[in-house]
């Protein structure tokens, strides 16, 4: 009877050992594998692995494994902190085998320029900024653009800034997008300000771990700029520039400029404008035709106008500013403004008679707006050159030169006098 008790508790057992490597080995599997950089064999360290109720995490080498699985086909599921998250279907555990996976993960690095904006609103109050994104990723970049006001200062109105795109998709592997980023402050008075910040809301946070934040400040009014025609100098009553031609520096902007606007008034603020959006397409106006006061100041507008690559319309930047003043002369004889060079007619004319002790004589007078290089040819009525008179550098207003009718071989040859003056 006692055998008989101790053999039907060692069959018990076995059956129930039986039935447990039944459940528990012959009927489960395991899954194994490493998460590396995509397209590397880096490792990447703590990316969650889970599935169903199966959860583990990579170790420094980008190892993980789960054991103990039901057999059964699933879905695997990676998430990083820094990296896309991933999922690979129809994964294959079979009882007793272990499951080999490797995986890759994907991410994307945004990349702005530029980092900042300082805006200084145009004349018109609305401006249009670039914006360039760039992904040095192998993954998409997807983004989507927001402003928030942060600060205002004189003012409660606030500035509205939109995008264009809003959202959108930059391609992997130094994929560029350009966003046009428009400022309208069409209800700020002179003088108001305000800070903010541009958020690029997006797919990989990559080296980051947070959105990209741009920040932005910004008024109304004109920031002047240094005065091309006097090398940075600010502009007074002490000094005068020989302004021929307006010329200005493209605006490195990201995408090439295509024209520009020119506005020239005497009004700080641009009314009754001498030339009112000017079309050109060089970066220098000439201005000889174009009739300046003297004593005056002037102001000066370009604005920049250049082509959004993605809908191919037309959008100004930002304006240039400057002015600049013109010197005043006054001619001795009539008191009137004379521009750039002028010459009165010689006298006498004939010429003075001569006397005793004294040969005839004449005098040449010219007069200069500016400072100039003069030369003073005589010509006979052939066309012959037989003086010169004047050949060197003149200031400003008028100057006198007393000539004596001879040529340079001390010959007296003229008695009735045409008048030639160059400069340069």
């Amino acid at each position: 009877m006692k055998k008989k008790l101790i053999s039907s508790i060692v069959l018990f057992i076995l059956l129930l050992l039986n039935n447990l490597l039944a459940e528990n080995i012959f009927r489960n599997g395991s899954l194994s594998g490493h998460v590396y950089k995509y397209n590397t064999d880096i490792p990447i360290e703590n990316v969650q692995v889970y599935f169903q109720e199966y959860e583990t995490y990579t170790d420094e080498n980008g190892y993980f494994e789960i054991t103990s699985i039901s057999a059964g086909t699933y879905t695997i599921f990676t998430e990083s902190d820094y990296y896309f998250s991933s999922e690979t279907p129809d994964v294959i555990i079979s009882n007793g085998e272990n499951s080999v996976l490797d995986i890759e993960l994907l991410w994307s690095e945004i990349e702005v320029d530029p980092t900042c904006f300082m805006v200084n609103l145009p004349h018109g109050s609305i401006l249009d900024e670039v914006l360039i994104l760039t992904n040095d990723g192998p993954g998409e970049l997807l983004f989507n653009c927001s402003f928030e006001e942060t600060a205002r200062s004189n003012g409660e109105r606030p500035v509205e800034v939109s995008f264009c795109p809003e959202v959108g998709v930059v391609d992997p592997y130094g994929g560029q997008a350009v966003v046009i980023v428009t400022f309208d402050g069409t209800n700020f008075v002179y003088g108001e300000s305000f800070m903010g910040n541009i958020y690029i809301e997006n797919n990989s946070n990559y080296q980051r771990g947070d959105d990209y934040i741009i920040p932005v400040t910004g008024s109304y009014g004109y920031e002047p700029y240094p005065n091309p025609a006097t090398n940075g100098q600010p502009v007074g009553e002490d000094i005068s520039v020989d302004v021929e031609e307006l010329s200005w520096q493209a605006p490195l902007y990201g995408v090439p400029p295509t024209l520009y606007y020119l506005t020239l008034s005497d009004h700080e603020n641009l009314t009754n404008p001498i030339l009112n959006d000017i079309e050109l397409y060089e970066t220098a106006y000439n201005l000889d035709y174009i009739h300046l006061d003297y004593n005056t100041n002037y102001w000066v507008e370009v604005v920049t106008s250049f082509v959004n690559p993605n809908t191919g319309e037309q959008f100004n930047g930002p304006a240039l500013l400057w002015n600049f003043w013109t010197e005043e002369w006054v001619d001795i004889n009539n008191n009137d403004i004379i521009k750039d060079i002028s010459f009165l007619q010689n006298h006498p004319n004939p010429f003075k008679p001569a006397v005793a002790g004294r040969s005839p004589s004449t005098t040449i007078s010219f007069a200069l707006s500016h400072p100039k290089y003069v030369e003073l040819v005589i010509y006979n009525i052939r066309g012959q050159q037989i003086r010169t008179l004047v050949n060197e550098n003149y200031t400003a207003g008028t100057h006198s030169i007393l000539w004596n009718g001879r040529d340079d071989m001390d010959q007296f040859r003229v008695r009735d006098l045409s008048l030639s003056v160059e400069s340069g």
